[in-house]
């Protein structure tokens, strides 16, 4: 079969896209974080919230010990040095600062004083930074941060007893792509134009006594806690906390959906590999092209996986289908879309497709989907799967061109579901994956996505027949 190069669809917008677009305009699920919020859902849990006025030294120590977790999938540092510097400047001149949010894990965290910080991590990791003299080295390379291992660097630096280990313990920082850093601001006022009126900020060149009350400056906290109001069988606190946090990040810059989730599911097996698998898998990268907004790549392998998940087809019905009608496969043909058009995906329903009908956004079909596999250890199936699926692509273009999203999609599942991917012998070239399938208005409806899968399938089925 010959695959045309065109390629008519937009990459897919990850998260509230309509999986079922068939209903009145009315009744759609508008894409922001506000209205993906279960109000009913709210209004049934008792939430309790504890105000504490902590001071910065207590602050440190407890981000250095982990006591206040910072997620290690949640948006990374983006703050600027200007950024920092301003809220120094409101520590040290008592201007007001909104409220740091937190949320534990379970009663036994909570009495072990361990919280997860669910709003402010950017104010807290820069108030670290600066009394730690650190910043990041690049705007591009920022990472998730471990606090633990970057302040036993900074303990062995600062009792070093001589250049060599100091230098080493630098390098070790550069791993985290942080360097030793003094805070500069414009100072328009001053009339000494030998410094080209360039002020320094740092903790380091406090007095003792400057030093001392910056110590005892302080952030306001919240510490949230959640109970089944109504002893409701369908109560969960994952939802729940994550509605919370898209409440909170409503106003100001919000975080996305999968921001959001990564900050509520960032301790589970399965969060833990998807997003291993995006940071180390180098065949990725080469189809993704950019890793600097990486919750767009793990928002997009949860998707799959979770249509995968929920969806169901018996292939001796989908052979039988194709068999019968051939001409709506024939996707090198100009009218593609109007052939595909016509593909009925109403036998699907026989089996779990009708499992997506309580879906109505792919955020929806993520949340449920995450929090299924919240308490499981093992996750192994499904990332080898991701794994040997993209380790098959083959003949990546070396150019900026990105891949289209909607088949990625659907010959993910449709290898899947044909048994391909259970073993590392798949492959399949880059130019199948980015040919035209003929989906209509390049949408996400549910009937849309099964008749990509369909074309997918048949696609794939084709090649094993020629031996290919």
């Amino acid at each position: 079969m010959k695959n045309s190069k065109k390629n008519i669809e937009k990459p897919l917008q990850f998260e509230g896209e309509n999986i079922d677009n068939s209903y009145s305009s009315s009744q759609k699920i508008d894409s922001s974080n506000i209205d993906a919020v279960d109000i009913a859902g709210l209004m049934n849990t008792n939430i309790t919230y504890k105000d504490l006025t902590i001071p910065i030294d207590t602050i440190i120590s407890r981000v250095e010990s982990k006591a206040f977790e910072i997620p290690l999938f949640q948006r990374n540092y983006v703050w600027t040095q200007k950024q920092l510097i301003g809220l120094i400047v409101s520590l040290l001149k008592d201007i007001p600062i909104p409220k740091l949010y937190l949320y534990s894990e379970s009663e036994e965290e909570a009495k072990k004083g361990r919280y997860t910080v669910i709003d402010g991590q950017q104010r807290l990791i820069s108030v670290y930074f600066f009394v730690k003299g650190i910043f990041p080295s690049s705007k591009n390379k920022r990472v998730s941060y471990d606090f633990v291992k970057i302040s036993d660097i900074l303990n062995r630096h600062k009792y070093a007893q001589n250049e060599e280990i100091k230098k080493k313990c630098e390098n070790e920082l550069k791993e985290f792509g942080l360097k030793f850093t003094e805070f500069k601001y414009e100072d328009k006022y001053s009339k000494d134009t030998t410094n080209q009126k360039k002020k320094t900020l740092s903790y380091d060149n406090f007095t003792s006594e400057q030093e001392l009350i910056f110590k005892n400056k302080s952030l306001d906290f919240c510490f949230i806690s959640i109970k089944n109001e109504n002893q409701n069988s369908n109560f969960n606190s994952k939802f729940v906390y994550t509605d919370i946090f898209r409440l909170l990040n409503s106003a100001g810059e919000p975080l996305s959906n999968q921001e959001i989730r990564n900050g509520v599911y960032y301790n589970c097996s399965l969060y833990k590999e998807v997003n291993k698998f995006d940071k180390e898998s180098s065949v990725w990268k080469e189809i993704v092209k950019s890793d600097k907004e990486r919750y767009k790549n793990v928002a997009f392998l949860l998707r799959v996986l979770a249509l995968n998940h929920y969806l169901e087809i018996k292939i001796d019905k989908v052979k039988e289908y194709i068999l019968k009608n051939p001409e709506y496969f024939e996707i090198e043909q100009e009218k593609t879309d109007e052939n595909s058009s016509k593909i009925d995906v109403s036998f699907l329903k026989e089996s779990k497709y009708m499992l997506l009908d309580k879906f109505t956004t792919y955020s929806s079909l993520i949340d449920t989907y995450s929090n299924e596999f919240y308490y499981k250890e093992s996750v192994k199936d499904e990332i080898n799967s991701v794994t040997n699926f993209v380790n098959g692509i083959k003949n990546i273009p070396n150019n900026n061109n990105k891949i289209n999203y909607l088949n990625l999609e659907a010959f993910f599942v449709a290898s899947s579901k044909l048994g391909k991917l259970k073993t590392a012998h798949f492959e399949i070239d880059y130019e199948i994956l980015n040919s035209d399938l003929g989906s209509r208005r390049g949408t996400s409806s549910k009937d849309e996505i099964f008749r990509r899968i369909l074309i997918a399938m048949n696609t794939i089925l084709e090649r094993d027949e020629k031996g290919v």
